[in-house]
């Protein structure tokens, strides 16, 4: 039905399958930390992967009040498989939890040291992750 294998952030899939399974109605909005907005304005980042993922330590080093209220939508799949899991979280609930203070530190130092486009990236295994903290995680799929 949805096949979210594969590289590429799959927006245009995703945005359909919140329409049709999660009865979502998502408008791509590709911003610096969030894909798309939902129909109240809330910003929502996509995050999809089989488990593994490198998430970028810079991008997440400096968050406002309303930058750490952005939803996160961890998308897990089985590769060659229509099965997936969505898990939401706020920003700010895993910044402060995959993140201890000094590698933000360090993130907001490099920051100011080198270019806008220069990424710093952390391993996040996903189902790990959402296993070990699942009181910040709601399974919305």
């Amino acid at each position: 039905m949805y096949d979210f294998s594969g590289y590429g952030g799959k927006e245009d899939l995703y945005e359909e399958f919140c329409r049709n399974e999660l009865n979502i109605n998502l408008t791509k909005d590709n911003s610096k930390l969030h894909d798309f907005l939902d129909e109240n304005g809330t910003r929502i980042e996509l995050k999809k992967q089989q488990d593994a993922n490198w998430i970028d330590s810079r991008k997440y080093s400096d968050l406002s009040d309303e930058d750490r209220k952005i939803k996160l939508h961890f998308l897990v799949y089985k590769k060659g498989q229509s099965d997936v899991e969505v898990w939401e979280c706020n920003t700010g609930d895993f910044v402060d939890i995959f993140y201890k203070d000094e590698d933000k530190d360090i993130a907001r130092a490099y920051y100011n040291m080198v270019s806008s486009t220069t990424q710093i990236k952390k391993s996040l295994h996903v189902k790990k992750f959402i296993k070990e903290n699942n009181q910040i995680f709601k399974k919305i799929f």
